[in-house]
């Protein structure tokens, strides 16, 4: 009977870490997730940036008619 309880209890407490470990590692997964989004939206956002400081100089510059 008390085997039983303990070996009870053990699984209990493994099938706990094994859920702690899942959660972590989804945690982490979400999060490099979203790293990944921002820095997709920084390259974007420098991209158009490079060319709108590229594009100003030629239209501050068109001689008038």
């Amino acid at each position: 009977m008390i085997t039983q309880v303990l070996a009870r209890r053990a699984e209990w407490r493994r099938l706990e870490r094994e859920e702690r470990v899942r959660l972590v590692e989804q945690w982490a997964s979400e999060d490099q997730r979203r790293i990944d989004q921002l820095r997709s939206g920084y390259v974007q956002l420098h991209a158009h940036d490079r060319h709108y400081r590229n594009a100003m100089p030629v239209y501050a510059y068109v001689p008038v008619r």
